[in-house]
């Protein structure tokens, strides 16, 4: 009858509007919530790597996972300057701690900074840039003469909101680990209760600031809030409760490379250069190769990490579930990503500063609540780190002529969009090398304390200054590439020198890859010398030199 049609078409209006009102609108202005977690590579069971993640894995299904994201750079300080900026390590100029961008650009507009312009209200909790702020020449941070002084130089409040509840970046100071046994100082079971955990103080600090601008009812600016975890970083401190979640019987040590003698360049083609010599794990810390090499050792450094890894994924729960009670959920843009990669044995090597896969890539996922049909997807494509900052504003409707002009990376919108698209062809990174012999001759910490014959070796120092360096490796990252040279350094000048017959190069055969974890098959074995090489090289190093502002 034509009352019971009505009452059809009826019943069909009101299932389509309370359909269409369970879709989250696009908001004018979305919050932004930017999560960066200290060394955290993608040990996370959303990629199927071995761990507990489940919050990290929630925001997966809500969000893009980009299986291969890189950092521009494999330490903390200039990585983060890089997008915090959106700039290359060669324009930041911040390739150790002892440099800011400020020094080379002073004018330049930071990530946070653009926001605020635009009209957010930009705050952040915990480690963000690297180290605490403070202005050269100020003796209580870098005195103006020190050689080698362990200081940061680092951008100032100027890049944050201020007022009366948040005059300057929040951080907290970490568990460590001590005792007799000087041989564990790098991982334990901290006999300390939870809230002694640097995360656990930032997570709820990070709640508190949501909540005080959800009270707010003066606080009508959108809410750009960066967190920034630190517990993931060396030493791995594990909460008892959290380190019993793991069994270290059951962790997969094959899978992180382990390897029976140091691979060297005889036997695997790779140039010492290439090789970082493992001052951070090594004296400095009482830790000898071998010790980090046997699997019982080995076996529970990884199981530290992860336990340290599974603590601030609950944190991260802690803070998702604060941005839902104030209901901010389905308003708000979500990135999580590490600052870096972290090497967990493989080469033999330990935590960063290397030009090889496990180095350089990062986890990242992006959550946009109204791009439902991009939920739960993952993209193959590149992404760099150095692409948060144009994706970020695009993301929030922010008029691309508003972007500072100086910004030189790219934008991931149109790939969250449509996860399944090509996306990007190549991820740019670089790290730099001086001789372990020069550094042990300047005294430079912690070079002093290391055995004979260290000398004939390589490392990244990170708080010696940029006219010191005197290599810098860049390195160019396509689907199924890795290649990398080290160029020799002009201090002077501050940049490369072009490179010649005797450069030294990597080629890395990444077909070899089985999983979207397991992408560092391949890179045991240079194949830069191999005859079919060569036009796989022209065309790495044509794209790698575009980048490039040699000497």
């Amino acid at each position: 009858s034509d009352c019971h049609n009505m009452a059809d078409v009826l019943i069909v209006l009101t299932l389509s509007c309370v359909l269409h009102s369970a879709q989250p609108l696009v908001p004018s202005k979305p919050h932004i919530l930017f999560v960066v977690s200290d060394d955290l590579r993608p040990q996370i069971a959303a990629y199927g790597a071995q761990g507990l993640t489940p919050n990290i894995d929630s925001l997966a299904r809500t969000g893009v996972t980009f299986t291969r994201a890189y950092t521009q750079f494999p330490w903390c300080s200039p990585s983060r300057q890089s997008f915090m900026t959106g700039r290359r390590p060669d324009t930041t100029k911040a390739w150790t701690f002892t440099t800011s961008f400020r020094d080379s650009l002073p004018n330049a507009v930071s990530m946070p900074e653009h926001f605020r312009k635009q009209g957010w209200y930009a705050v952040s909790v915990g480690k963000l840039y690297h180290g605490r702020n403070c202005v050269r020449g100020d003796p209580g941070c870098c005195p103006a003469n020190a050689t080698f002084q362990h200081c940061v130089q680092q951008p100032t409040d100027a890049d944050w909101a201020g007022g009366s509840w948040d005059e300057h970046p929040v951080d907290f100071g970490r568990v460590g680990c001590s005792g007799p046994d000087k041989e564990s100082h790098q991982w334990c079971e901290a006999d300390e209760p939870v809230e002694k955990y640097c995360d656990y103080n930032v997570a709820q600090t990070a709640i508190q600031r949501l909540q005080m601008h959800s009270k707010n009812v003066s606080m009508k600016q959108p809410l750009f809030l960066a967190v920034g975890f630190r517990d993931n970083h060396l030493p791995w401190a594990s909460p008892g409760s959290w380190r019993s979640l793991f069994n270290s019987s059951e962790v997969n040590a094959t899978q992180f490379g382990e390897t029976p003698t140091f691979l060297n360049e005889s036997s695997t083609g790779v140039p010492t250069v290439a090789w970082q010599y493992p001052s951070w794990v090594g004296p400095e810390y009482h830790l000898s190769d071998k010790l980090w090499l046997q699997p019982p050792a080995l076996r529970e450094a990884l199981r530290s990490y992860m336990s340290n890894i599974a603590f601030t994924d609950h944190q991260l729960g802690s803070l998702l579930s604060a941005l839902d009670s104030v209901g901010y959920r389905n308003d708000t843009i979500i990135l999580f990503t590490g600052d870096h990669g972290q090497n967990l044995g493989e080469h033999n090597t330990w935590t960063k500063m290397t030009a090889w896969e496990h180095s350089l890539r990062v986890p990242l996922i992006i959550s946009v609540p109204w791009m439902t049909t991009s939920h739960g997807k993952m993209h193959q494509g590149m992404a760099e780190m150095c692409d948060f900052y144009r994706t970020l504003s695009d993301l929030a409707g922010i008029a691309p002529e508003s972007i500072d002009k100086g910004v030189e990376c790219d934008s991931l919108a149109s790939v969250i969009s449509q996860p399944s698209a090509t996306g990007k062809e190549y991820a740019f990174s670089q790290t730099q090398r001086i001789a372990v012999s020069w550094l042990q001759n300047h005294s430079v910490p912690p070079y002093t304390k290391l055995p004979s014959g260290a000398g004939d070796f390589y490392d990244p120092s990170c708080f010696s200054h940029n006219e010191d360096i005197q290599f810098m490796g860049y390195s160019v990252r396509s689907k199924n590439y890795r290649f990398t040279m080290w160029l020799e350094w002009n201090g002077t000048g501050l940049c490369p020198l072009a490179p010649n017959s005797v450069t030294p190069m990597e080629l890395y055969n990444h077909t070899l890859d089985t999983t979207p974890f397991n992408l560092d098959v391949a890179e045991y074995y240079n194949i830069a010398e191999q005859p079919n090489a060569v036009s796989v090289i022209s065309l790495h190093k044509t794209a790698l030199s575009e980048k490039i502002s040699f000497c």
